[in-house]
């Protein structure tokens, strides 16, 4: 099997490469990204790309004639770059199927949760059937409906091939070091500002990437939430870390959230949705192996904030971990 993963060097596409690196029937994996990794796996070559070139892009899959395209690339914040943000996670969606549409790879495409919009009252439990929100105020929530819609048509368009498109809660774990975990983990902490009683539902990385490896060796096709078991008060978020809570009024919260590129991380845990998994666990038998508490707890230790002690070990597969400063800032 030959492999191209797009943003392969992120924390999520390292732990995903090294783990089809033991399957007996990898060939090759090829990493396109805009940074190289510091490492390469055995099996891995890099070559560098932003997807938003759609030229390059198209000539990268024509030559590599891949069996399965793990689209990864994408940015959470846009670090003062709305439009570069915006073409990397819509247009650079919209280049990988354009690239990849006379092949016959199986496509697995990673969006996000976010799509779905701001809960809605006690409503949780969504599943993929839910209706997306194009109309939320949370820019990379919009982007996803947005990608989201095109990989659907994508595949309305293409019946005779096969596409997965999973819709993933907040991904930490221990070697994610992204805007999320900073609003506990970066002076002034603003997580301070979120609603204590607003809640989180997390999926440690390594779930992530189970359910990847399963939808890939299935060639399971639609779409697929994954989520870890549970969710995590922020109210629980703040005592794990030692914060002492700030409750704010919903509508200053609301103007907080939209002050600056450091605050932006605010839209992510701010009345988060709750998905269902029912459809992935009854197509591939995946179960997380981390509750929403404990994928917090084990991304917090890791960084050197948590107080206490966890109710959790953090995983011990070393060859699993990712050497420090591998991913780019705002990279999944």
């Amino acid at each position: 099997m030959r492999y191209l993963i797009t943003g392969g060097s992120g924390y999520i596409g390292t732990r995903l490469i090294k783990a089809l690196e033991r399957q007996p029937n990898t060939e090759r994996v090829l990493i396109a990204d805009v940074q190289a990794p510091r490492a390469f796996p055995r099996m891995a070559d890099y070559l560098g790309l932003d997807v938003r070139d759609a030229g390059r892009l198209k000539l990268i899959v024509e030559r590599e004639r891949p069996d399965v395209v793990v689209h990864l690339a994408g940015l959470m914040h846009s670090g003062g770059d709305q439009r570069g943000m915006y073409e990397t996670n819509v247009a650079g969606t919209g280049n990988v199927l354009e690239a990849i549409k006379n092949g016959g790879a199986h496509v697995v495409v990673l969006s996000s949760a976010a799509a779905y919009g701001p809960a809605r009252g006690k409503v949780s439990g969504l599943d993929e059937e839910a209706p997306l929100a194009s109309a939320q105020d949370f820019e990379y929530g919009r982007h996803f409906v947005t990608a989201d819609r095109l990989c659907q048509l994508w595949a309305a368009r293409h019946t005779d091939r096969v596409i997965s498109i999973v819709r993933s809660s907040l991904v930490l774990g221990p070697t994610v070091d992204n805007p999320i975990v900073k609003l506990w983990t970066d002076a002034p902490f603003h997580a301070r500002f979120a609603d204590p009683d607003d809640s989180l539902q997390l999926v440690h990385e390594d779930d992530l990437v189970a359910a990847l490896l399963m939808l890939i060796e299935r060639r399971d096709g639609g779409v697929f939430n994954v989520a870890g078991e549970g969710t995590v008060l922020l109210r629980e978020c703040a005592e794990l870390t030692g914060l002492k809570q700030r409750r704010v009024p919903r509508a200053f919260y609301s103007k907080v959230a939209r002050q600056g590129k450091s605050l932006q991380g605010l839209g992510f845990i701010k009345r988060p949705p709750v998905v269902a998994t029912t459809r992935l666990r009854a197509r591939t038998g995946w179960c997380p192996s981390y509750t929403s508490r404990e994928t917090f707890e084990i991304a917090i230790q890791a960084q050197g904030r948590l107080v206490g002690a966890p109710k959790t070990t953090p995983i011990a597969e070393a060859s699993l971990e990712a050497p420090p400063g591998l991913h780019h800032p705002s990279a999944r």
